[in-house]
Order: structure tokens, then sequence, then C-alpha cells
């Protein structure tokens, strides 16, 4: 491969140093923070993110504390704390939450994430090419990556942690016992972060293995040494995962080639709103003009990784474990790899006088996006305000609330009806309580009529409200089925149903208008729909019985989920 690429690959030199953008330690994570700050202004900037997990995130962390004491959400929840690869938040947020409150944990968790993976860049180019570089802080807008924009933080997190670990590893050949220990506890750390994580973890130790094996050929006692160091980090892991780990149902394997090609250019980055795809389409410019142009240089250690990063980028599947966008998270990993191993000589590349101005460009540009972000988030900011404000002022305490959206492409407010739960107690299907991932499980009745995972429980389309209405849910296909099955019965199971746009003006006479927006509009469900409802089948907890329990019946509001929601003036 030397051979065939002459000039290509190069080992450290101060030649080769020269004529890229070198950093002293203090200066590259004083640039380094500063990136941060830039790319961290969206999330610190509004007390709402439209981001589309995040209500379901901040309800969770906040039940977690919450539940035992508060009777009303009691009725529709329960804590369910057991070991899950999916942790990382939920332990982190209500640790730091009686300092900072529940908002600015869950923000600072997040923006923890960001520092990681810019941290993680940093640490990876040291390893290969012995320095700190300022091409390194090019990871910068692929750490705000459509992973993190859809509101997967435990998984960005880890991912962070994971890019942050390779780094150390890279940086030590000689590794002692006690280094491989510590490595060992980081991979738990990982697991219960985030079980894709670990994954990631296990690929990028792999690939750096790999690398070294193809630089200093394949001898067995090299060979030997990689498999028992990695049997030492990883073994601890598998053991803790098979034997104590609760685990979910796992789902269909799914695959989406095409989107996984795609993924480096349209799932790399989110910054920048609609600009986003701009970041590595310059990058993967500056790559083939410097490969060109003889100014582009490979790190020969790094080949291993380079590979098996993009061979998992092709190959991760689109659904897995109960997960949906899975060949997301591999895209931004990708590129940041790619920046950490293939090195430019930006200073001959780029004909300007000084490299500072480089630099200055750089982050003139990285504000320029993170602005557009502000830009781009202060219209769905807008609408979640109002959706609170609005429910907040009609919705009883206790309700029970569906949510259909009046326009398919605002489906980034997905869970922005899960706020309700905070604001007013109510039972909100959206909010997903999928076993084996979350610590949060919906109490029976309400596990019939309450999302299982990412795919069902969402907010419906208003046309597929009055699908429902008029009987037609047998009728649709197996996905549609799957995922209306907690609305199938709307009008029995719900009580309040709130509209986010423009409301129709043909909904049937059931639904009473209560308050209206410009963005949003809630509904009442008249009783009078309910006289036909059919019994709802109750399961006790030891799941040893089931007792039919009409909808809508009288008695101990204690023990009767289906009991009247409580008003706003009982309530207060």
């Amino acid at each position: 491969m030397y051979r065939i690429f002459p000039g290509v690959f190069a080992f450290k030199s101060a030649a080769f140093r020269s004529k890229t953008l070198p950093l002293s330690p203090r200066t590259f994570w004083a640039l380094a923070l500063l990136a941060l700050a830039i790319i961290a202004a969206p999330v610190w900037t509004f007390t709402e993110l439209p981001i589309l997990d995040y209500p379901a995130h901040l309800v969770r962390v906040t039940l977690l504390s919450n539940l035992p004491l508060d009777p009303i959400l009691a009725r529709y929840w329960t804590a369910h704390l057991r070991p899950v690869a999916n942790l990382g938040m939920d332990v982190f947020v209500p640790v730091v939450a009686p300092l900072t409150g529940p908002v600015a944990g869950l923000k600072l968790f997040a923006t923890l994430g960001l520092a990681l993976w810019i941290a993680g860049a940093g640490l990876l180019f040291r390893g290969f090419w012995g320095r700190y570089d300022a091409q390194a802080l090019l990871a910068a807008p692929f750490a705000f990556n459509v992973p993190f924009s859809l509101g997967f933080f435990n998984f960005h997190f880890g991912a962070g942690l994971a890019l942050l670990g390779a780094g150390f590893w890279v940086m030590r050949d000689r590794r002692s016992f006690l280094y491989l220990a510590a490595m060992a506890g980081h991979a738990l750390v990982l697991l219960f972060c985030h079980m894709t994580a670990l994954g990631v973890f296990a690929l990028l130790l792999g690939g750096i293995e790999l690398g070294k094996l193809f630089a200093g050929g394949f001898r067995l006692r090299r060979t030997l040494q990689a498999v028992c160091e990695g049997l030492i980090v990883f073994l601890p892991s598998f053991l803790v995962w098979a034997l104590w780990v609760e685990h979910g149902d796992g789902g269909e394997l799914l695959f989406d080639f095409l989107a996984n090609v795609e993924a480096p250019l349209t799932a790399s980055t989110a910054l920048g709103a609609f600009a986003s795809n701009l970041p590595p389409i310059l990058i993967m410019l500056a790559w083939f003009v410097a490969w060109l142009t003889g100014r582009l240089r490979v790190a020969p250690l790094g080949i291993g990784l380079l590979l098996i990063t993009a061979l998992a980028t092709l190959l991760m599947p689109s659904e897995a474990f109960g997960g949906t966008n899975v060949e997301l998270r591999m895209g931004a990993i990708l590129v940041v790899v790619g920046l950490s191993v293939l090195a430019v000589e930006w200073t001959r590349l780029i004909p300007w006088p000084r490299p500072s101005l480089i630099c200055s460009f750089y982050f003139a540009l990285l504000a320029a996006g993170s602005a557009l972000t502000i830009v781009s988030w202060r219209g769905p900011v807008d609408a979640v305000v109002e959706l609170r404000q609005m429910n907040a002022t009609h919705l009883p305490y206790g309700a029970r609330l569906a949510t259909a959206l009046a326009d398919s492409d605002r489906d980034d407010l997905w869970h922005v009806a899960d706020f309700a739960i905070l604001d007013r107690k109510v039972f909100v299907p959206a909010f997903f309580a999928t076993p084996g991932q979350s610590t949060v499980r919906l109490k029976p009745p309400f596990a019939a009529i309450g999302a299982v995972n990412a795919d069902d429980g969402g907010a419906i389309m208003v046309s597929e409200v009055k699908t429902l209405l008029s009987g037609g849910y047998d009728g649709l296909d197996d996905d549609s089925r799957f995922r209306l099955r907690p609305y199938r019965t709307l009008a029995c199971d719900f009580d309040y149903l709130a509209i986010i746009g423009s409301p129709p003006n043909d909904l049937p006479a059931d639904f009473i208008p209560v308050a209206a927006r410009p963005r949003a509009a809630l509904y009442r469900i008249a009783p009078a729909s309910q006289r036909h409802c059919p019994p709802r089948e109750v399961q006790n907890e030891s799941k040893e019985a089931q007792i039919p329990l009409p909808i809508g019946s009288s008695g101990n509001q204690e023990f009767s989920p289906w009991s009247e929601p409580v008003s706003p003036s009982r309530a207060e």
C-alpha cells in the first residue's frame, strides 16, 4: 500500500509538522473551549429545546425524583430502577439536579457530550501524529451531529467517551495490567451509558490494533497480545451485560444501505440548520484537493481504524434492539476519525500568509453555523412555549392527553406533548417507557395504550384521527396499525386532544374546543363519545389475574387510573 501511494503516508516529522497547524497543548485546549462555547450556544440560548427526544428525557429524569411523592403521577407511571444499557443521563441528571435543577442538569449533560467529542478528536490526532493540531478542532461541528439533534443524548455522550478512550489507547503502546483494568472500567461505564457506545469503543480499539498490525506486520506474538488485551478490556462488560443487565425485546433488525452511504454527508453534523451539509462537503473536498496536489498525509497507524469505521458505517442497521435511526450514528464518528488520520498540509493548500488567519476564518464559520441554528430553532421553540402555556391554563390535572399534528413536516414536535406531564401531571402515550431501555414504566392498564418503543405512541396526523374515529383502524396496513396502536380507541381512552398546527374545521362534534392559539389548539373529548367503549383489561402487578375495569368507572382514585381528571381548582 505504501508503494501504491508514494508520498501519501507520513510518520511524525518536523518537516511535515511545519506545513500543518501545530499547536501547544495550552493553545489547543483554549481553542477547544472556545469551539465548545460556540457550538453549545444554541443549547443554552433557549429554555425549551426543539430537539426531538428532549421532552421525553426531561420528563423521565424529573419523574425519577418525583414519582414516589406524587400520587397523581403515580397513577400512570412507576420508577423502574434496574441496570439497563441506557442509563447515562438517568444517573447524571438526578445527581446534579439538587444543585442545577433538571433542565440545567440535562443541558449540562448534553454540553459535556459535545466537549467529549472535541477532546476525543484532539487526543486521537495527538496519538497518531504526536502533537496537537488545529485540524482536530474541525471536529467541533461534527460533535453537534444529527444523533445529538434528535436527542440521542446517552449515545452521543457515550460515543464521546468512546472517542476519548480511543485517544488515550492510541497514545500508549506498552500497556500495564493496571492500565488495561482502567480501560475495562471505562468499557463498563460505556455499557451503562449506552450499549451502542460500547460497540463503538470496541470498533475504535479494534481498528487501532489492526492499524498497528498493518504497520508492523502480522506477527504472532503481537497479534496474541492484542487479543489478550481486548479480552481484558471487554470481557467484564460482556459478562455484566449477559448476566446482570436487563434486556429489551430487541425488535427487528432492518437495514438501509443507501442511508448508510449518505450518513457522512447527511448525518455527520446538524450545526448550521439548512447549511448543515456544508461542513462535511468542505472537509471531503479539502481531502480530495490535498490528495491531488500531494498535500495529504495518512497516519500509518490509523489505516485500520479508518477502514473499520468506514465498514461499520456502511453496515449499520437502520433499526436494532428496539432503537431507530441507528444508521445515522456512525457518520459523524467516521468524519472525526478521518480528521485524526488524514492530515492536510493547510499552509501549502491555502495560500494565506499567516496560519492564524485560517483559524480565525474557521471560528467565524463556526459562529455563523451556531447563529443559523439559533435562528432556525426560534420558531419551534415559540411553538413549544405556546403549547405549554395553553396546557397549563386549560388542561386539568391528571387528564389523558392525545396529540395530533396538522402538518407532517412538524414531526420535530413529536414529543412536545410530554411537557404536559410536568405541567399538568397528565398521561401522554408519546412518552415511551421501553422495557430494557427506560427507568420509568407505565402501570397497568396504561401499558396497553402507551408507547412500547420509539416507533409507536408518537403524535399522529389529524387525518389519522378522523380515520380512527370512523372505525378505520382495522383496515390499515400492519405498520400503520402498530404505530397507531395506542390511539385505536382514541375517544374512549383519552379526555383531551391537542392539535399542533392549524386545526381543521371538520372535527366531530364530540371534540369540544377548549382553547386555540396560532400554533396549537386544545379539545375536550365529550363523555358522550365514551358510551360504547369496551371494558378495559387491567392487569395487576403480579400478572396473575386480569380484572375488567369499565372506562370512566367511578371508585377509589388511588386504584382506578381511569377515574376523572382533577380540575385545576381542585388540584391547586
